[in-house]
Order: structure tokens, then C-alpha cells, then sequence
């Protein structure tokens, strides 16, 4: 007997919740018995956004068991980070949770391997750590589907296929080198002047308009899978941040006009960040930005190193085209 079966496919996170805290943030909290299913616990929606005493944070998703005890829940349509990873506990030891959810789009070794020793420890709470997925079969609808990879004791929760872990060492290495390489190819193509080349996940643009008011970095991150192209607004001195948070506000008035010149693929999407933004303090508090995102890994597919330097060179063209109609608006002139 032969049957004639279909194919699964992926769906780009962002295709089905655009928007972290705008919609994926709401479908989940309205969707909390999906989830618990998957995790084979009752969820009960308590709260969303909801603030810790005496802190500016707040917390995604709060829910209780099916004992009434506290359960909170960190989700982002990316992957695992060091700064999701900080929020989580904070979040747990203000809720005084019993349960603590990290729902994203992919987990690192680095968060697995915590995350399974604090399990481990058996302590006051437990942990899970879910991969969420978009999958559609043909022409179906997408459709969500949560795996989970971190389970309080279950070494089976661990699921990152046959890549393997990668030293800091390495890190800082596979940094130097890719960057080496893209400042050599700006120059050479674009006469760019490029500082020293350091050994960390990001690198400087300098692109400079109107007295270093905005600059162009190109992000890949340590151990994220995702590379990113930011503009930053961040004009120093008195009246800084109320500079750079109108200049924000007058480009984004100018959304989708920018996105459409820039996004080439359902793969990339964007993130406008206001000054002032929740969790930041110091001058990162101060300035505003606007990055353009895909997926990829520099520590993990060396493969796709060219490639990868060919995106952040054509989005920072794109970027640096998409804005030039807008400076004299902004009562800026380019270089």
C-alpha cells in the first residue's frame, strides 16, 4: 500500500506574531492550556505584563498551577539569550514562583545546561525550557507547536541535534576573524574607514551624520542565531535623549516605507526600540535604535561566513538608501 503523504513545513515566527509583547505576548497568555499540554501541567492565566514589586521590570506571563502555585512565563521570538536568561530568575524569585517557563525560538548549550543544573539542585522551583515553532502542512494554516527541551528530570529534554559546544576561545576567535574580513571588504568596496578590529559580536559601521548622531553597527552576537544591522540615534550631551528619542519618532512615521526598501525575505524583520525602553539604564537608556534581523550563526556555520558578510554590507546599504530621503526631515545632512 503506498500513500501519498505530505510535507511539514516551517513557518517564520514572525509571519504568525509580528510583534513580541504585541502579539505573541497575548496569543500565549490567551493560549496557556497549548503550552501546558505540551508540558503535561495545568496552566491558569493570572496575569500579563505584570510589574515586581519595587522594580521596573515586569513579568511576560503569570500563571498558577494546578496546586494554585505560581508559575512565570519569559517568552521572545528569538534565541535564548544572557539577558532573558537574568530576567528569568529575577522574575521567579520576585513571583516566588514554583514554576518558571522559558518559552523561544531556539535554545543555546550554555542556557540548556544551566537550566538543567538548577533542576538538578532541587531547588524551590522548577524549570522548562520550550522551542516554539510555526509548522503547516501543505496549504494548511500554520499552526504552533511547542518543544520542549528542558524538563526538571529528564535528560531527554536536551535536543541540539549534532552541533556541539564552542569555547569562548573560540568565540573571540571566530569575532577577530569575521570581522577582519568585512572590514577589509568595506574598505575595499565602499572606502569606509574601519577602527581596530577587536574580538567581540559586534562591529562599527562609522557612518557618521550631523556629529556622530547616528552610526550603523552590524551585530552577530556571541552565541545568538541571529545576525542584525542597527541604525542607532544616540546624540550626546544636554538634551541628548529627547533628541534622539524625536528623531526615532520622526522616522517612524516612516515604517513601512523603510522596511519595504530594506526587507528582502519573510526570513528578516525588524525592531524599533524608543529610548528609555524596559530593562535598559545608563547611556543605553539614552539612545534609540532600529535593526534589521535574520537568522544565522558566525560560530556555528562558518560555511555561510561570505554570505553573512554580504547581508551586513547590503542591509547597511539599504539602511543608509531607505534614509536618505528623511534627513533633511530630521534637520540632518549626509556625509
Amino acid at each position: 500500500m503506498s500513500y501519498h503523504l505530505a510535507k511539514i513545513e516551517r513557518v517564520g515566527l514572525r509571519d504568525g506574531w509580528p510583534a513580541e509583547d504585541g502579539d505573541f505576548t497575548p496569543w500565549l497568555a490567551k493560549n496557556l492550556s497549548d503550552l501546558g499540554d505540551a508540558l503535561g501541567i495545568q496552566l491558569e492565566h493570572r496575569a500579563t505584563e505584570s510589574w515586581l514589586d519595587g522594580s521596573r521590570r515586569r513579568v511576560d506571563i503569570v500563571a498558577a498551577d494546578g496546586n494554585g502555585d505560581t508559575v512565570v512565563i519569559e517568552n521572545q521570538l528569538k534565541y535564548t539569550d544572557a539577558d532573558h536568561f537574568s530576567r528569568l530568575l529575577i522574575y521567579a524569585a520576585g513571583k516566588n514562583a514554583k514554576t518558571v517557563i522559558w518559552v523561544a525560538a531556539g535554545m543555546d548549550d550554555e542556557h540548556w545546561q544551566a537550566m538543567h543544573w538548577l533542576n538538578q539542585q532541587q531547588g524551590a522551583a522548577k524549570f522548562y525550557g520550550v522551542v516554539v515553532e510555526l509548522l503547516k502542512i501543505g496549504a494548511s494554516k500554520p499552526a504552533p507547536y511547542f518543544k520542549v527541551v528542558v524538563a526538571p528530570g529528564d535528560l531527554r529534554g536536551r535536543n541540539t541535534g549534532n552541533r556541539q559546544a564552542i569555547t569562548h576561545r573560540q568565540i573571540l576567535q571566530n569575532n577577530h576573524e569575521f570581522s577582519k574580513e568585512l572590514a577589509s571588504q568595506l574598505q575595499e568596496g565602499h572606502s569606509i574607514v574601519i577602527p581596530d578590529i577587536e574580538q567581540y559580536g559586534w562591529f562599527p559601521i562609522l557612518k557618521y551624520l550631523d556629529g556622530k548622531a547616528l552610526r550603523y553597527v552590524a551585530i552577530w552576537g556571541e552565541t545568538d542565531k541571529t545576525l542584525a544591522v542597527e541604525l542607532v540615534i544616540e546624540k550626546d550631551g544636554d538634551g541628548g535623549p529627547a533628541w534622539n528619542q524625536c528623531r526615532f519618532e520622526q522616522l517612524q512615521q516612516h515604517q513601512a516605507a523603510i522596511e519595504q526598501a530594506v526587507r528582502e525575505s519573510e526570513q528578516e524583520w525588524f525592531a524599533w526600540e524608543p529610548v528609555a525602553r524596559p530593562g535598559t539604564t545608563g547611556r543605553l537608556a539614552a539612545r534609540s535604535r532600529i535593526a534589521v534581523y535574520r537568522p544565522g550563526s558566525v560560530h556555528h556555520n562558518r560555511d555561510e561566513w561570505p554570505e553573512y558578510r554580504s547581508w551586513f554590507i547590503r542591509k547597511y546599504l539599504q539602511i543608509l538608501a531607505a534614509l536618505r530621503p528623511y534627513l533633511d526631515e530630521l534637520g540632518l545632512q549626509s556625509e
